[in-house]
Parts: structure tokens; sequence; C-alpha cells
């Protein structure tokens, strides 16, 4: 009952998710290692669409495109949202 839509605005996580393509997000599914997630940062206006990774207590995100495999994955902070 709250799953929501967001669209791919950039190609950062092509080729499996292209620029324009709609994903709907369901909020109530607990994100697991390796799995795409809708997070807001908390210094963004915007949700982003990343592939999680997780170390135990860390959490990073990262993009598909190996265009963008220069920048390094974002750590998740105490007041990021899944």
């Amino acid at each position: 009952p709250n799953a929501f839509a967001i669209q791919m605005e950039g190609s950062s996580m092509e080729p499996l998710f292209p620029a324009g393509t709609f994903i709907i997000i369901d909020p109530s599914k607990e994100a697991r290692d390796r799995n795409f997630v809708a997070v807001h940062m908390k210094n963004e206006k915007s949700v982003i669409f990343k592939q999680i990774f997780s170390d135990g207590r860390t959490h990073y995100l990262k993009s598909l495109n190996e265009n963008f495999h220069q920048f390094e994955p974002i750590v998740l902070g105490a007041n990021d949202r899944i």
C-alpha cells in the first residue's frame, strides 16, 4: 500500500536500468546485501537508486555502469533513509 515509483534520470545504473526506466519501490521490504534500493540521502532533495553492499555495520551504494566505477562508493550515514 506504500509502494511508489521513481524514474531513472541518468545512466549510472545502465545497462540493467536505462535512463527513463520507471522503478516500483516497496518500502516495506528489508534491504539486503546486493539488493537494488532507493535511498533518500540527508543532504539531497531527491531519492537515488543504487545497488547496496554491506560489510556488517557499514552500507555502501554503488552504480552499475562501468563508466561510474572511477567514483568511490557512497557510504550511507546514520541519517540516510533506505
